[in-house]
């Protein structure tokens, strides 16, 4: 016998009806959440980064400060690709942490690869980005922002009637939300308190983010891992150091107290008053917040008890010195740079700053021109090509010593290649251009006549 009822029977599958259509109704919330960047915890998120790090913290400034500064002196160029095997060749020495010897090969196969292509509109936009800044100003915001939260986002803005960029619009990465839909990335929001909400088409925005591996949130992957996330522990062990010696050097509070001895005598109120009035008049601290370093006087006849604890014996300055050694880690600067005195040669000083370029400046430069030259480079031509002139950066250029040296010994590059190795115009003369044989190099077959002279080898 059929245990429900028909009643119960169209009742069920009603209500499977409604669950499905629910399911259904979530499914298409779900795949059109917008993402909400985050420090992935406890850190914050990314407006922290921003008000708690650079806005508030000396040593998250100087750090994002001096690395934005000297990545503006590296200058952008735009090529004409002649060769496509050549230009795979020098992506690939430019793509990590460059030595000396990959930079010399790199300047020599662009020669070969690459055309000068500077009269180009893409060229020209990247000179002048947007209205109100030049390249300078333009790439301190691309990367300041990259360097704080992980994210840089650019939108390239298009006017009426055009089909290619006419501006390079950096967009505040602490208020950048990613739109989803279907899994996809279909475009950007902006809003703030203080700004109304703008979207923009992911087809018009290059987004440059930090590896993030993070999936613990809905689309959390999506956004670049913030340095700082990984050092919320240091910056805060770092703002708290330099707020606690503020403190003390600003109020100081009680330094000490003045106790009865063994055979105390009771001061009358007056007294006492007047010994404390007496002391405050010679040596009462004055400082631009009142007085600091005050004495208490009991009306008893006194001892001199000590309750002051030095600055240094809270081991303020030793926490201050680690966490901008951290700071300076996370970001591959040396902490020289950043007025650590334990190394003072000018020698360690210029191999830092040499450093500072290798790992925390280069690398992000090729990311950035990875980026641009998927998404910018195509709209101006198939065949150009956006880079970094590495070489032009006065640190490496000190090295252009050791290059002359390796150049001069390396025949088979020709006088021009040279040159164009070392900074200089190519001159337009067919021999510079041909391969010059040191004249000591003999080929053993052409090069003795004759038959060779000298004792039996084998002693017979």
């Amino acid at each position: 016998m059929w245990p429900f009822s028909r009643k119960q029977v169209d009742y069920q599958k009603q209500l499977e009806t409604y669950l499905n259509f629910r399911e259904k109704q979530l499914q298409i919330v779900r795949n059109n959440i917008v993402g909400i960047p985050t420090f992935n915890g406890e850190a914050g998120d990314n407006v922290k980064a921003i008000e708690k790090g650079y806005l508030k913290n000396t040593t998250v400034f100087t750090l994002i400060d001096l690395l934005v500064k000297a990545a503006s002196t590296v200058p952008i160029r735009v090529y004409r690709v002649k060769d496509q095997a050549g230009m795979k060749q020098f992506k690939s020495l430019t793509g990590g942490i460059m030595n000396d010897s990959a930079m010399v090969k790199a300047s020599n196969i662009r020669h070969r690869a690459f055309q000068d292509a500077e009269d180009t509109d893409l060229a020209k936009l990247l000179a002048r980005p947007t209205e109100d800044k030049f390249y300078e100003e333009w790439i301190q915001n691309v990367l300041g922002f990259k360097y704080l939260t992980g994210n840089s986002y650019i939108h390239g803005y298009t006017r009426e009637g055009q089909t290619i960029p006419s501006e390079l619009e950096v967009l505040p990465s602490q208020y950048t939300q990613i739109m989803v839909s279907r899994g996809m990335v279909t475009g950007y929001k902006v809003k703030t308190d203080y700004i109304p909400e703008n979207k923009y088409d992911a087809r018009n925005v290059a987004h440059i983010m930090n590896f993030n591996p993070d999936y613990s949130g809905q689309f959390s992957h999506l956004y670049g891992h913030s340095p700082l996330a990984s050092a919320w522990k240091a910056l805060s062990i770092n703002s708290d150091a330099a707020t606690t010696g503020e403190s003390i050097l600003k109020n100081q509070g009680v330094r000490g107290m003045i106790v009865p001895d063994d055979d105390s005598v009771i001061y009358k109120e007056d007294q006492a008053q007047r010994l404390k009035d007496n002391y405050d008049a010679k040596y009462t601290l004055k400082g631009r917040n009142g007085e600091s370093g005050q004495v208490m006087f009991p009306s008893l006849k006194m001892d001199w008890v000590d309750m002051h604890l030095p600055a240094g014996d809270l081991a303020l300055l030793e926490q201050y010195n680690v966490s901008i050694k951290d700071l300076a880690g996370v970001y591959h600067v040396p902490s020289i740079l950043l007025n650590d005195t334990a190394e003072s040669k000018v020698e360690s000083y210029r191999e830092a700053k040499k450093a500072m370029y290798q790992q925390a400046i280069f690398p992000e430069l090729t990311l950035l021109r990875g980026e641009l030259n998927r998404w910018l480079a195509p709209k101006f031509g198939k065949d150009l090509f956006i880079d970094f002139d590495f070489m032009a950066v006065p640190e490496v250029q000190e090295d252009l010593e050791k290059v002359t040296k390796q150049l001069n010994l390396s025949w088979w590059v020709t006088p021009n290649e040279k040159r164009t190795v070392q900074g200089y115009e190519k001159i337009e003369d067919e021999k510079m251009d041909d391969i010059y044989v040191p004249a000591n190099l003999l080929n053993m077959q052409d090069g003795f006549t004759g038959e060779i002279q000298g004792g039996d080898p084998t002693g017979s």
